[in-house]
């Protein structure tokens, strides 16, 4: 099994008929404005922001690879586990490549800094996950604070 690549984009299509993939509005960066309280002003934001994880997958010819586990687990700037995305998946017999998609409707930040995508996979469920590349995102977040009644987070 090998990893070929993965990206961070906000949507992808797969045409039914010719199997291709378009991958829309891909990025490495954002930059977020957000309303908070005193009080709140050290605590996660949550921002509602769909995107996708997609990756490309081989399998070497003498593999017989029926199915296998992907984790994209999020890292803030420190390095903290946010959130941990896992999904299997199936790998039908008759194909040598396939995609996967994992698809966020929104992201946890909790400050300015280069948060990390970490994708991994294994085989079996009983292993380790096998780490195959890190998708770094730049974040800037602004922080306005404003009296209790008027905060959005």
């Amino acid at each position: 099994m090998k990893h070929i690549w993965t990206i961070l984009c906000k949507k992808s299509i797969t045409d039914s008929e010719t199997n291709m993939i378009s991958l829309f509005d891909s990025f490495e960066q954002v930059d977020v404005n957000v309303k908070t309280t005193k009080e709140n002003i050290d605590k996660p934001i949550s921002i509602p922001m769909e995107y996708e994880v997609v990756s490309y997958w081989i399998k070497d010819k003498d593999e017989d690879i029926k199915s296998f586990f992907v984790s994209v687990e999020f890292l803030d700037p420190d390095l903290k586990s946010i959130s941990v995305f896992k999904q299997e998946i199936n790998f039908p017999e008759n194909l040598k490549r396939i995609r996967t998609r994992i698809k966020s409707p929104g992201l946890s930040l909790t400050k300015s800094g280069t948060y990390i995508f970490k994708v991994g996979y294994k085989i079996d469920d009983k292993g380790k996950y096998k780490d195959v590349i890190d998708i770094p995102l730049d974040v800037i977040l602004h922080k306005d604070t404003v009296p209790q009644t008027q905060a959005v987070s």
